[in-house]
């Protein structure tokens, strides 16, 4: 018998993500492989984080993977239910927590796909920022 996994790239991302969220972390989140993250992370290794979702949803009380943040399942035993605007305003600086941010969320010109990889696009460096795109 095998002892071999098969596991998918977006699996792997999620774990991966998961791992570098620290017990306490108020992690936003939004739908897809950030809120597995997040989950993953609260069931897993960070059972004292918080998750903000972008809906407005704080530190819900998840059962099970919700399909979206406009999930009624995202606002489920609530410490705080907010609005959108609310979500946004509160995770404007970089002292409230991690932000685990989805690909559709990252801004992208047409420079970034023309330039080639040759080109060098300017990123803060992992330690100068709380943010990660996956």
């Amino acid at each position: 018998m095998s002892t071999e996994r098969d596991y998918t790239s977006r699996e792997m991302m999620a774990i991966a993500a998961a791992r570098e969220i620290q017990d306490g972390d108020i992690v936003f989140c939004g739908t897809g492989i950030s809120m597995l993250a997040a989950m993953a992370a609260k069931h897993i290794s960070a059972p004292s984080s918080v998750i903000f979702f972008e809906t407005g949803a704080i530190d819900s009380q998840l059962e099970e993977v919700p399909l979206a943040v406009g999930d009624s399942r995202v606002m489920f035993a609530t410490s705080v239910n907010g609005g959108l605007a609310d979500a946004f305003a509160t995770m404007q600086n970089r002292f409230t927590g991690r932000q685990v941010v989805g690909a559709a969320a990252v801004p992208v010109t047409w420079h970034h796909l023309s330039a080639g990889p040759s080109s060098s696009c300017s990123t803060p460096s992992a330690s100068s920022s709380p943010n990660w795109t996956i």
